[in-house]
Formats: structure tokens, sequence, C-alpha cells
């Protein structure tokens, strides 16, 4: 059996992986069982076959074949039972639900710092909490720049007292949303605090016996002031945008990055260089390594010193998922060479995998161990393929693995990004080309910046500075140039789990054969490979976004992509954190037309956003038609040169060449104008409110409410209505409503009785906020609704409803804790 290491890797894996990682659920399950079964099967005819036949000649391989196949259910069952307590959760953590005024005691283990402040992580924490002491293992203190680190003397191994706000980590709650509770509970932090007040108890102090464990922060505070050394001397030598950058590539210090040159990096496709990963650790570790055997000329120490020094790197540089897999990989290495045996890499990407798992199952659901991992896999497989075709050619040589990286992490960042940059397979091997003039001038100019200062050792910091300069300007004007081209950016959405099976079985396939030189075969298996991401969505579909106090749902229907309202009043920026995730993950790439029920922020804010950033393209926007002209949405968003139409009760949206509105229903097969044939009978959206003649008292009566049609599948968007325009659009209900999403939040002034009389809905959704101010969904309401024989969802409660028809009277309803049908 080749590499038993990587068999009993994959076994621990798909142990984590049947067990999930939800906090709440329990038992192995019948995933878990059957996979066990079938290893402990398979590992038994392997072991009957091969033992009842070659016992006497092969008693070694026998028993060598007994410990590894008897080894797989014991790893899978290891990995199963290690990520049931690494989703326990801390007491604390479990009690705190909303934010809540606590003081927490802890020692610093590590300082982030921030464009505008910085971050205490604290550990061994004493937290008190609503009259109750809780102990926790992490906790981060978020503190502002009005207070300054270096003036209130924090440093590593402080013992500190907080007091503040205490807030739980998010988890998702919509389709491409960031889950900030898995991120954290991945890291072992259980909260975050925005502190009032700080103070130090009693400063680091390693011979102090006092407090246990002390003298141990004593390493992470040299290598912290290492690492500030290092930044402010970067700082000193560069100005501020590509200090930032070289600081993040050095030191891992993201949150100095500027948010623009960021983004910048990430929608030109070469983000992954401001992680430290095995092109950092290997030029660095290996740079010394030569350096030591060129100086010492002894293998053993060489190695040995060389270890030490990137286990230090790793450690002041935060030890992420990416260094912790180059580090132990290149210690691999070295050890092999110190032993005098072949280094196998895949071996020491398994025994990298397992190590991480060990330590944290859940990094297996952590997008940067994914990436890195799967960069490596594929960086092997060009190898061997380099070496079968016996390529010489050095520059095919460095451009064929960025190409096996693209391929083996495309649906990984599909999967993570939901869009992929089409010229990022050329612009790679530009970038990496210059990737070690870059680090090791960077590194000696911020450490001479660093120690000397200012002077002549000054002059010689900028003189390494020089060459740091120029090539990040080249990296930002590469990555300006290359999104001027068409198609540089692809939304794709999200795979789905059988997609990426296929595309990795595909690509395996494809792999073999070029590594038996059987070329044509393989030039059709790429084409499987791409194949397979083709989404193939439901007739008509329908998404309400969990927005906070806010409303927002999306309409996908014979291919007619429309979004009604956008807006939230309590979460900041919900058109960057919750819509155009959520689009981008439905692969959205175009509006066919943007509804605004009224233009109040918790329905438009995120709307403006979308039109700030030009994601998606919007064909047209519309509003009711006693929305003012002078209204700052509609200004911004004719500003943006987005057409602006207005609605009444019994107008109807055609959609065609582009979105056009009719004071009669379209008849089948009708021509409209210029020869165009728009829309059809199965799909119509019908305005019912506001009427042309009515006086309403505020925006929120005078909401424009849609009804969308599909065949027999209907919803009712009624915006933020009230009972007294409810009374006028009913007349306008003249058939049974599949979905109602419910008026105004839940407010307990909407959503009559004489609506729900009228419309029949078999399913009522209500968008807002968890424990806001206004008691939303209001009781009443509800009880309405449990009245009327009408089953009802709630965003806080359930995240993103997503309903999908596929015909004949039926349509499922799913959410993120929920399954189930209508009728």
């Amino acid at each position: 059996m080749c590499r038993p290491l990587i068999l009993y890797t994959v076994s621990y894996i798909l142990g984590i992986m049947c067990r999930g990682p939800s906090v709440d659920a329990s038992g192995p399950g019948i995933p878990a069982a059957i996979s066990a079964a079938l290893m402990f099967i398979g590992g038994s005819i392997c072991l009957i076959r091969d033992g009842t036949t070659r016992l006497r000649a092969y008693r070694l391989r026998f028993l060598r074949y007994s410990i590894i196949w008897f080894m797989c259910p014991a790893m899978f069952f290891a990995g199963y039972y290690r990520t049931v307590e690494a989703n326990t959760e801390s007491v604390l953590k479990s009690s705190l639900a909303n934010s809540s005024d606590a003081t927490v005691r802890g020692i610093i283990s590590d300082i982030s710092l921030r464009s505008d402040g910085y971050v205490l992580t604290l550990s061994e924490c004493d937290t008190q909490y609503l009259s109750q002491n809780y102990n926790s293992s992490k906790i981060n203190i978020v503190i502002g720049s009005e207070t300054d680190r270096e003036d209130a003397g924090f440093e590593i191994g402080d013992l500190i007292e907080a007091e503040g706000k205490l807030y739980p980590f998010e988890p998702a709650t919509n389709c491409g949303q960031f889950d900030s509770e898995l991120y954290y509970r991945i890291r072992g932090t259980d909260a975050k605090m925005f502190a009032g007040n700080i103070c130090i108890v009693e400063p680091f102090n390693a011979r102090n016996s006092g407090l246990t464990g002390r003298a141990g922060y004593f390493l992470q505070r040299i290598l912290f002031k290492l690492r500030i050394g290092l930044t402010n001397g970067i700082y000193e030598v560069l100005p501020e945008k590509e200090a930032g950058v070289l600081t993040a590539m050095l030191t891992g210090e993201r949150g100095l990055l500027d948010s623009e040159l960021k983004n910048l990096y990430s929608d030109g496709g070469i983000a992954h260089i401001l992680s430290i990963s095995a092109l950092h650790v290997t030029l660095l570790g290996m740079g010394f390594f030569r350096l030591l055997m060129f100086c010492m000329g002894r293998l053993r120490a060489s190695c040995i010193l060389t270890m030490l020094l990137m286990l230090a790197y790793g450690a002041m540089t935060g030890f992420s998922v990416s260094t912790r897999r180059a580090v132990i990989m290149l210690i691999v290495t070295l050890t092999a060479r110190m032993i005098g045996r072949a280094y196998d890499r895949l071996s020491a990407c398994g025994l990298a995998a397992l190590i991480i798992l060990l330590a944290q199952p859940l990094y297996i659901y952590d997008a940067g161990f994914r990436l890195s991992f799967m960069a490596v896999i594929g960086i092997n497989t060009m190898i061997c393929i380099v070496d079968v075709y016996e390529i010489k050619n050095s520059v095919v040589r460095a451009f064929l693995p960025c190409i096996a990286v693209q391929l083996f992490t495309l649906p990984v960042v599909m999967g993570t990004y939901y869009e992929i940059s089409l010229y990022a397979i050329l612009v790679n091997p530009l970038i990496l080309i210059f990737m070690a003039i870059l680090l090791v001038s960077g590194a000696i100019a911020g450490g001479i910046a660093g120690v000397t200062g200012a002077g002549a050792a000054g002059l010689v910091a900028r003189i390494f500075a020089g060459p740091v300069y120029f090539i990040l300007k080249m990296y930002e004007l590469l990555c300006e140039f290359e999104l001027k081209l068409p198609y540089s950016k692809i939304v794709t959405g999200a795979p789905d789990i059988a997609a990426i099976i296929v595309y990795y079985a595909a690509l395996g396939i494809v792999m073999m054969i070029l590594i038996r030189k059987k070329k044509p075969r393989s030039l059709a298996g790429l084409v499987v490979c791409a194949c397979v991401f083709i989404r193939i969505n439901a007739p008509c579909e329908a998404y309400f976004f969990d927005v906070g106090q806010g409303d927002s749902a999306f309409i996908r229907c014979e291919g007619i992509n429309i979004l009604i309202d956008g807006g939230s009043s309590n979460i900041s920026d919900v058109g960057t954190y919750r819509l155009m995730p959520a689009l981008k993950y439905l692969g959205v790439r175009r509006l066919d037309a943007v509804i605004i029920s009224h233009t109040d922020t918790d329905h438009v804010s995120g709307i403006l956003k979308l039109v700030e950033n030009s994601y998606p393209r919007i064909d047209g926007v519309f509003v009711g038609f006693n929305v003012p002209e002078d209204d700052k949405t509609i200004v911004a968003v004719r500003e943006a040169g987005i057409p602006v139409s207005k609605m009444k009760a019994g107008d109807e949206l055609v959609f065609g060449d582009e979105p056009v509105i009719l004071n009669e229903p379209v008849l089948e097969n009708e021509k409209v104008s210029d020869d165009k044939a728009y829309g059809s009978n199965e799909f119509e959206v019908l305005a019912v409110a506001p009427e042309e003649d009515a006086v309403y008292k505020d925006k929120n009566s005078a909401s424009l409410t849609v009804k969308l049609r599909y065949k027999d599948f209907s919803i009712l968007l009624t915006g933020d209505s009230d009972f007294a325009s409810e009374t006028r659009y009913v007349k306008r209900i003249d058939d049974r409503i599949s979905v109602l999403k419910v008026a105004h939040h839940g407010s307990k002034y909407s959503t009559s009785e004489e609506l729900l009389e009228a419309a029949g809905p078999a399913v009522a959704i209500a968008s807002c906020s968890k424990n806001n101010r206004y008691g939303h969904p209001a009781p009443e309401m509800l009880q309405r609704l449990e009245n009327a024989a009408c089953e009802t969802f709630v965003t806080p409660e359930n995240g993103v409803i997503s309903l999908k028809y596929y015909g004949g009277g039926t349509f499922s309803l799913s959410t993120y804790k929920l399954n189930t049908s209508g009728q």
C-alpha cells in the first residue's frame, strides 16, 4: 500500500465531514455509520483476499495491510468524535445571546494592528456577565484609534481588565454571507468586546510566580516586538499603501492594508500573495538554510537552526493555516535531508493536514486550508507531468504549476468568492517571477530600518526598498489593466457539491491521462471539467434575504432577475456584506429590474451600494408613481445612468431587450413595439398599489405593492403598507396567493384579516431583525396568520428563505434550519 499516511488523513477528514460544523448535531448518525462500515468491509475484503492467498509468502505484507485497513475506520471515528469535541460551546458562548455590559479579565496573548485601532486577544479569561462568572479560552478586545497602544502601555503577557459591551460572533444567515461565528470558533475565540474602560492589572513579569504560566508569554513578547519593529521599519521606508501590502506579506498583519488596494488585488486574482504561504516560507527558509550551509558547512546544524527559525517566524506572524502547512512541510523536507531519505511531497502534505486537523478539525471548513492544500496537490501533480514529458524550458516549467494551482483551486475559489478572474492564470506567473526579489529586499529594508531608523543605515534600507516599491506599483498597474479587459471578472455563483465531486473526478482522470501521454482524451476531459459548473435553476425561484430590520427579496423566473427592495436600518453596509455576496452566490450578473416599494433607508440602503459598486448590472429601477423627482434615491440612481420608471396600480412590467411598463396586461403573442415580443402569460409582474387617485398619509402607506405570478405560483410583496392601503388593493387580489411577504416587517397594523381572506396565502414571510425595538413581528399579526392557517417564517429565526417552483402546483421551501414544501 503506497502512502498509507494519505489514506489515514482521508479517513480522518471523512469523519470530520460526516459530523459537520453544526454545534447542535448529536450522535454518529447514518452517514457516519455507513461510511465506517464501508471502510471496514472494503478493508476486510482486501485483507482476506491477500491473507488467504499469500499469508505464508507475504506475512509482513499481510501485517501491513492489517494495520492500514483497520486503522482507517479508527481514524474515521477519531475525526468524527474530535469534531464533536471541537463543536462543544463554552458556557459563556451558549449564554451570550445579545450584547450586554460585561467585565473581562485576562492575559494579552496577541495584539493585532488595524488602521482604525487595534485588537487585543485575551487568553485565560475570567468574564463577569449578567452577574455570573464564566471562564473562556479567548476574547477579542477591540480598541479604537483614540487609545494609542504605546501610550496605554499594553504588551504581550500583561494581565488586564476591560469593561464594555460583549458581543457574540454572528453566524451566517444568508447564502454567501461570511460566517463570523464559525471563523472564530475555529480559532477558539468566544466573543468580542468594544472596551469602554480598560486598565492593566499587573504588567508582564516573567519572574512573577503569582500567575501560572506567565513565563510562557516571554517568547511571544519577544516575537511581537520583532513584528512591530519590522512593521515600523517597513513604514519608515515605503509609502503607506505599499507599506501595508509588504507588512501583510512579511508579518501577516493584514489589518493595516488599504481597503481599495486589497480589493484590487482580490479582483485581479492575486490576493493569495498577501497571505504567508509556502512561497514565503520556502524563499525565506531555504534561503536561510543555504546561507547557513555556506557559512558553516554542517548539514544537521543548518537544518535544525532553519527549523527553529521558521517555527519562530510562523509564531511571529500568527501561524495562519497556510503558514502552518508550509512550515510543517519545510520541516519534513529538512528532516529527510538530515536522515538521508527521499522527500515525498504528497505524504508531507498529508502529514501537515493531519497535524493541523488533529489540533482543530474544523479547519477543514476554512477557505485558507482548502486553498492551501489543493494548491499543493495541484503543484505536485503538475511536477509529475513535467517530469514525464521531460520539459526543459524554464518558462514553461514555471508557468505550468500556476495553471495547476488555478485548476485545482477553482471549485474552492468559486465556493468562497463566487466569481473568478479570467486572466489570473496569465497574471500569476508574472507576479511570482518578482516575489523572491520583493520578499528578500523587503525583509532586508524593513529589518535595517526597524533597527537603525534614519542615518546611513536608513539610506541603505531605502535603497533595498526601491525595488519593492516599483514591483508593488507594477502589481497594482497590472491588476488595473487586467480589470479593464473584457470579462476580467466572471460571477459564477457557488457550485453544487455534486458538481465539485464530478469536477475533481474528471480532473483526476485528465491528470492520469496526461501522465500516460494520451493527449486527445485529456482535452475531452477538460471540456467535461468546465461543463459541470453550468448552473441549472428552477423555472421560478424566490429568495427572501435576512437583512436585519429591513426588506429584500430576489426573484428569478424564466431567466428574468428581479430584486425587490434591499436595505436595513440596523446593519451597516448591508449592500456589501449581505446583498452582494448573496447575489454572487446565486450567480447573478444582471438585474432586469429593481423594484423599490418606497425610499426609506430600510428598503434602499443596500440598493444604493449596488449602484455605487456597479454590480450587478441594473437595467431599470421602478418606484411608485408618487415618489418625488428630487428624492435622493432617485437622483443617485439616475446619476449612475440607470433609468427610473414609476408604476401605479394596474401597470404591468414586462421584459424584452429592456423592461417596459404597460398600462394594460400584455396578451399572449402580442407585439408591443418595434416588432419585439415581451413577456408571456406564464410570468407577470403586476402593480396592485398605489392607486392613482388615492391620498396616502406617508411613504409607508403609499408603498409600491406588486404581485408576481408564474403559472399557478404567485407572490405578493407588500412593502410597508398598512390596513388602509390593504383595503384599497385587496380588490385587485382576484386569485389565491401562494406566498405573502407580510407588510411593514410584521407590524400589528398590517396584514389584515380582509387581506388574508382574499389572498388565502399558504406561506407568509416576515423580514425583521432579532429582538428589534418595534416588537416585529407583532403577536397580533402572527395570530391572524395562524387563524388563516398560514405557515409563517421569520428571517431572524430562519435566515434566508428560499422557494423553488417546478410546476404542478407545488413549491419547495428551505431555510438554514428547515426544509419543507407548500401547496
